[in-house]
């Protein structure tokens, strides 16, 4: 869904994903792919790869994260 990837409605972190088990590596390639081509943080990539079939769930709560600060790209 583009629009929220042009408006800069990233998902944010932490990310938590619920797929079924015969979708993975498909999803995996296609992150991989997107990755490849705009390397940027995953939930902005995520953001991008929106279909019409995703949402976003707020409640309940699927991951927390405990903030150290840093970042994954050392």
């Amino acid at each position: 869904m583009s629009v929220y990837y042009q408006k800069k409605f990233w998902m944010g972190g932490p990310v938590a994903l619920l797929l079924r088990k015969n979708e993975v590596d498909d999803f995996l390639h296609e992150f991989m792919l997107c990755y490849e081509k705009n390397p940027m943080p995953d939930d902005v990539l995520f953001t991008l790869m929106m279909t019409e079939r995703d949402f976003v769930c707020r409640q309940p709560v699927l991951g927390y994260e405990d903030e150290g600060g840093g970042s994954t790209f050392r």
